[in-house]
């Protein structure tokens, strides 16, 4: 997935151009996966354990990763933007779309302790 999203962003922001399918295939993963399966299950099961054991829940830990689960949600907004912009013939949307993509995939490596392909 690093590898998809890194290739789409300096597409994007290199050549201005952005692939709405395979941009559409991010969208699906990252809406399916990652939010409602693997952030899912961390608000519902992880979360409560840890704070059961006092970790507060607007800070620390929990509170760092509910940050950054928004701000995952928020490119995922970004890049749904974008290629619907470009699908409808509008060029503004590959930058958008390319920087989302790269911040994207910084997070996934932050979280998972990988470095950008």
């Amino acid at each position: 997935m690093l590898g998809c999203l890194e290739a789409i962003a300096a597409r994007a922001m290199n050549d201005g151009t952005l692939d709405t399918a395979s941009a559409a295939g991010v969208l699906t993963f990252f809406r399916v996966f990652a939010d409602r399966c693997h952030h899912g299950q961390e608000v519902r099961l992880l979360f409560p354990q840890m704070e059961s054991q006092g970790f507060f829940p607007t800070s620390g830990p929990t509170g760092g990763m509910r940050r950054e689960h928004q701000e995952g949600r928020q490119h995922v907004v970004t890049i749904a933007e974008a290629a619907a912009l470009v699908s409808a013939g509008g060029k503004p949307g590959e930058v958008s779309a390319g920087v989302s993509c790269r911040s994207t995939a910084r997070i996934i490596c932050i979280e998972t302790g990988q470095s950008l392909p």
